[in-house]
């Protein structure tokens, strides 16, 4: 029994390396792609973030292979992220490379979903900028992107941005209820 444990401890210390060996090929092999969604993630955040104020934050993606664990790394940064508005903007920021990216390689569901909840903590500014570019991508990139938004905030936005929002060809103004199929989710009800 203590033979056979041995073994399997062996045998897994044996595939951990090799996972590690095949990551890294994997990661080298696909360089050129990894240095695309760097520059998108970069080029994105500084759009959102310059609007005129010549104030850009640092952005980067960090994409490798992890060194102790041998797992794939995503490891995105703007600067001053510790706030909470910085970490929403990061993720919407990831979200559209992912997209942009899968898009790419064929692999897209064909949709991305965010809610308001993301948008909370951000200034209305960069609510006008992320709609902008989610606007932008989805039609590039062929991708449908939906935000649930209270009104109240985009109408914030729209009034931020000095023209540069215009939510009028994409605002879907629905009002959810069970008095209809028309009004439900998806025009049927979940029970």
């Amino acid at each position: 029994m203590a033979e056979k444990l041995e073994n399997l401890g062996e045998d897994r210390d044996a595939r951990a390396v090799e996972n590690k060996r095949r990551m890294r090929l994997e990661v080298a092999e696909q360089e050129t792609l990894l240095d695309e969604a760097r520059a998108l993630f970069g080029d994105l955040a500084a759009e959102i973030y310059g609007h005129g104020t010549g104030r850009t934050k640092r952005a980067s993606l960090d994409l490798g292979v992890s060194p102790k664990q041998g797992n794939f790394l995503v490891n995105p940064e703007i600067a001053a992220d510790g706030s909470a508005g910085i970490s929403s903007v990061k993720t919407f920021v990831m979200d559209m490379v992912t997209m942009c990216m899968a898009a790419k390689t064929g692999h897209s569901l064909g949709f991305l979903i965010h809610d308001s909840a993301l948008f909370d903590p951000v200034d209305s500014e960069q609510i006008a900028s992320c709609l902008n570019i989610g606007a932008r991508l989805a039609e590039e990139h062929g991708f449908q992107y939906i935000v649930t938004m209270n009104s109240d905030a985009l109408t914030s936005a729209i009034a931020d941005s000095d023209g540069a929002l215009d939510g009028g060809p994409y605002l879907l103004n629905l009002r959810l209820s069970d008095a209809s199929d028309e009004q439900k989710l998806f025009g049927f009800g979940f029970n």
